[in-house]
């Protein structure tokens, strides 16, 4: 990887990072909605990275995404206790998954 691309994904890795340290789950549905739009625009923007890294990603991704779906599909705006338990436990997932490439400088 050229080292403009290693430090494009970098800046990348550091604004998911920045997303994930919120509690978009905690401020309802339309937050998450952003931060998991954000999530997916950063991922397509990282270049060359390891297919096995990017499943887990959007394995934790996904999650996010349809817990968000099934409770707009609901009519609701807010989470369950079980649906926020659910979310924290997977932003920390994705947080965890991001720390394995993203490099402190």
């Amino acid at each position: 990887m050229t080292n403009y691309r290693s430090e494009k994904n970098q800046r990348q890795y550091r604004q998911m990072l920045a997303g994930l340290a919120g509690d978009a789950y905690d401020r309802g549905t339309a937050s998450l909605g952003q931060l998991i739009s954000t999530l997916e625009f950063l991922l397509a923007a990282v270049e060359e990275v390891d297919l096995e890294w990017r499943s887990r990603f959007q394995k934790h991704w996904g999650v996010l995404d349809e817990v968000n779906a099934y409770v707009l599909d609901c009519g609701r705006k807010d989470f369950s206790d079980e649906e926020k338990l659910i979310l924290k436990r997977e932003v920390e997932n994705l947080r965890r998954t991001i720390e394995e490439v993203y490099v402190v400088n």
